[in-house]
């Protein structure tokens, strides 16, 4: 009964860990289009 948990807690940490790298993902390309249109003003 334990292993189903631990999968469980697997996939749980999994999917933080993909939220958390579109999350930087994302905030990186904001950052780039913030400097891009600040220097080109």
């Amino acid at each position: 009964m334990n292993l189903p948990n631990l999968n469980n807690i697997d996939t749980i940490t999994n999917a933080y860990k993909m939220l958390a790298g579109i999350n930087l993902f994302v905030f990186a390309n904001l950052q780039k289009n913030y400097r891009y249109n600040n220097f080109s003003k």
